[in-house]
């Protein structure tokens, strides 16, 4: 979903600091304004300012999943903007409840678009491990 990235948070990690008591997402760290792209093709279901998450963008998958994209310090897309894979989402930042750039990643099933799942099987599914350790796949 971007480049020049080393992961600092896995799904699942446990902490005081996030409201469910757990990270709900993959944390992709590097430098601010790296581009963020569409790991498939989908459409924007919302772009904006939410919160905690800050700048986001939410990209409605073909099945009807979602991912997000969290913390971003400018949007790149538009709600209702189809993007194919690899399309410009937006860039790298550190808005909302954030520390350092970084972009955080959630996917959601349809069936319950408001609980992440961890998003490691996704990767694997369309070949990208990203080498998570045991405890977080």
């Amino acid at each position: 979903p971007t480049t020049g990235f080393h992961i600092t948070t896995w799904f699942g990690e446990r902490g005081w600091y996030w409201d469910t008591g757990y990270h709900t997402g993959i944390d992709f760290a590097t430098a601010c304004d790296t581009p963020e792209v569409a790991v498939t093709a989908g459409v924007v279901a919302q772009a904006g300012w939410d919160g905690p998450y800050g700048y986001q963008v939410r990209l409605t998958l073909p099945n009807g999943d979602q991912v997000w994209y969290n913390h971003m310090v400018e949007i790149k897309t538009h709600v209702g903007a189809h993007l194919a894979k690899g399309g410009l989402v937006g860039l790298v930042g550190e808005t909302g409840n954030a520390y350092g750039c970084h972009l955080h990643f959630e996917y959601r099933l349809k069936s319950d678009l408001d609980t992440a799942v961890n998003p490691y099987p996704f990767f694997l599914a369309h070949g990208i491990d990203l080498h998570a350790p045991e405890q977080y796949r």
